[in-house]
């Protein structure tokens, strides 16, 4: 009995350890595979979902989009268990909503929210706060939580009507109250 519990605590150790996250930019090779290359490592890892849904979400992913995630590793393949978030680079640069503001997202965790200026949507001054966000892919599309400077917190829903155009439902995080529903253009 000693000799059993000694196997599988043994056995659970090692496929705990297994378990790791991981982070980078998805590329899809010629096949058709998603991949991320470990920079220290060297080593390009084939991405592949362990269950139908982490199978769905892999699936609305794209070149160039970021992905941080929870996986067992091979020499060659991540087993991807849960996502952590993604960052869409669809959604990088200027968009333009219906009331005359600009939602900037300059990286994948950050955007600012200006007053449109007179031509196109540019962040001319220094002093606008940033926000944080992170994305998580939802069963209809996309859930951002949001946060500011002034440690405000906000979930959004966030759908791709096109390539340029964007719909974000904005809720109080504390209430579940919409506070604002935008449509955001390139």
């Amino acid at each position: 009995m000693k000799y059993l519990s000694l196997l599988i605590s043994v056995v659970l150790f090692t496929c705990i350890a297994q378990a790791a996250n991981f982070s980078g930019l998805i590329k899809k090779s010629r096949a058709g595979k998603m991949q991320i290359h470990d920079t220290r490592a060297d080593i390009t890892y084939n991405l592949t979902p362990a269950n139908p849904l982490m199978a769905a979400h892999l699936s609305r992913m794209g070149n160039n989009d970021f992905i941080s995630f929870e996986a067992s590793r091979t020499e060659t393949e991540l087993l991807i268990s849960s996502i952590n978030y993604v960052g869409l680079n669809k959604l990088l640069g200027a968009w333009s909503s219906q009331d005359g503001f600009c939602f900037n997202f300059s990286t994948f965790t950050e955007f600012f929210i200006t007053q449109k200026g007179a031509k196109r949507c540019t962040r001319d001054r220094k002093e606008d706060p940033p926000y944080t966000y992170l994305i998580n892919p939802s069963a209809s599309g996309w859930t951002i939580l949001i946060s500011n400077i002034d440690n405000r917190t906000y979930v959004a829903n966030l759908s791709f009507i096109s390539e340029s155009e964007v719909e974000m439902q904005l809720y109080d995080s504390g209430t579940g109250d919409i506070l604002r529903s935008l449509k955001l253009r390139k």
